[in-house]
């Protein structure tokens, strides 16, 4: 079960890199203790770069192909 960041762009740079630790400390954690009702989990980024609409509908339209992609998050609403 794979999940997606798309916070990893560079006019936000320092905090897609917190955002995107902190998914994978949590995606860490949870596979370690076996995963969710046995699934795991696996990080995968989708970036954004300047967050312009193009960019961001290109990155979601790429993982929203991905057949092992489950779920998407963001860091930013």
């Amino acid at each position: 079960m794979p999940c997606f960041n798309a916070d990893a762009q560079q006019s936000a740079t320092a905090d897609g890199q917190e955002f995107q630790r902190g998914v994978q400390m949590a995606i860490d954690e949870a596979n370690a203790a076996g995963g969710v009702a046995g699934n795991t989990f696996e990080l995968v980024v989708g970036d954004v770069k300047d967050q312009s609409a193009g960019n961001v509908t290109s990155a979601v339209e790429r993982l929203l192909g991905d057949p092992g992609v489950q779920f998407m998050l963001t860091g930013y609403g």
